[in-house]
C-alpha cells in the first residue's frame, strides 16, 4: 500500500511539472551541458508568478514600471518615472491615451535602423522627445543569429551577446547617452524600449536600478519577469527556427554573464557605472528614491 502511494506521489509530481507554464518558471542551468548549450530546469531566483508593475495596457506586453522596487536604505524606486517595453509598434488608441496620462515625455528606442524602419514607433501625444540609440551588439542584427548560436550553443551565444552590451565600446556610448537623458528633469518621465523588451532594454533596466542601490535578487527578477510577459509573443518564431530558442528567453545567467563584466572591468558594478557610464549615483538615488 505504501509502494502504491508513493507512486501516486510520483505520477502527481510529474504532472505538476508537466502542466505549469514554461515561461513562468523555465530558466537554465549549465549542469551537463555541452557546447555551451543549456538544459532548462526551475530556478530558485525563477519563481516569479505575477508581475505587479505592469502597465495595463490591451496591446503593449512587457510594459513595466520601474517604480516600487525596495532600494537601499529602507527607500523604494519612485512609481511613475521610468518606463521599460517591448515595441511600440502595435499600441491601439486606447493604449496610446494610457500612455499619454502618464504623461510620456521621452521615448528612447534601442532598436537597430533596420527594425525600428521595418516597426516603426507609435507615440502618444505627450511624447516631446522621440531618442533613437540604436543597439546592436558585435553588428548582430537580433533576427539574424545564426552563425552565432552554430559556433557557439544558445547559451554561449547569449552570454556573449550580454557581455558585449558591458564592454563593447559603442554599447557603453548608448549607455552614457540613455543615463544623460534619464538625469535630466525635462525628459522625465521617460520609457526606454527595444523590440522584447528583455536584452537591450533589460540591460538598461539593470543598470539603473543597481545605480538606485537595488539588491541583485531583486533585479534578477525583475528581469525574469519578462518571461511572463512575453509568453507567447515568439511562439511562431521558435516553431519555425527552434535552434533560436535561447534569444527569445530571460536568463539569469546571461544578466549575471554582464554583472560579473562589469566587475571584472571596474572591480565593482558602482564603479563600472560612475567610471564608465558616467551615472552620478547620488543624484540618481536624490531624484529616483523616496
Amino acid at each position: 500500500m505504501f509502494v502504491v502511494f508513493l507512486g501516486f506521489l510520483a505520477i502527481c509530481f510529474f504532472i505538476m511539472l508537466v502542466c505549469l507554464p514554461r515561461r513562468a518558471w523555465c530558466v537554465s542551468t549549465q549542469d551537463g551541458a555541452i557546447d555551451g548549450t543549456r538544459v532548462f530546469r526551475p530556478l530558485r531566483i525563477a519563481a516569479v508568478t505575477e508581475v505587479r508593475r505592469r502597465l495595463p495596457l490591451a496591446t503593449g506586453r512587457n510594459f513595466r514600471d520601474l517604480g516600487g522596487l525596495p532600494a537601499c536604505d529602507g527607500h523604494h524606486v519612485a512609481p511613475g518615472l521610468l518606463f521599460r517595453a517591448d515595441d511600440l509598434t502595435e499600441l491601439c488608441p486606447e493604449d496610446l491615451v494610457c500612455l499619454a496620462a502618464i504623461p510620456i515625455i521621452t521615448v528612447i528606442d534601442f532598436r537597430s535602423a533596420g527594425e525600428a524602419s521595418r516597426h516603426p514607433d507609435r507615440l502618444p501625444p505627450s511624447v516631446r522627445k522621440h531618442i533613437f540609440l540604436p543597439l546592436v551588439p558585435g553588428k548582430l542584427e537580433p533576427w539574424n543569429p545564426d552563425e552565432g548560436l552554430r559556433a557557439k550553443g544558445g547559451y554561449g551565444f547569449m552570454t556573449d551577446i550580454y557581455r558585449s552590451l558591458v564592454l563593447d565600446e559603442e554599447c557603453i556610448a548608448v549607455y552614457r547617452e540613455f543615463f544623460r537623458h534619464v538625469q535630466q528633469e525635462d525628459c522625465l518621465p521617460l520609457l526606454f524600449h527595444c523590440s522584447a523588451g528583455k536584452d537591450r532594454t533589460g540591460m538598461a533596466a539593470a543598470f539603473t536600478l543597481f545605480s538606485l542601490g537595488v539588491d541583485r535578487e531583486t533585479i534578477l527578477r525583475d528581469y525574469m519577469e519578462s518571461n511572463i510577459c512575453l509568453a507567447g509573443k515568439y511562439d511562431y518564431a521558435i516553431a519555425k527556427n527552434p535552434e533560436r530558442a535561447a534569444i527569445f528567453f530571460a536568463d539569469p545567467g546571461y544578466l549575471l554573464a554582464a554583472v560579473a563584466a562589469m566587475e571584472g572591468s571596474s572591480g565593482s558594478v558602482d564603479r563600472y557605472l560612475a567610471a564608465v557610464l558616467g551615472v552620478n549615483l547620488k543624484a540618481m538615488r536624490d531624484r529616483f528614491l523616496q
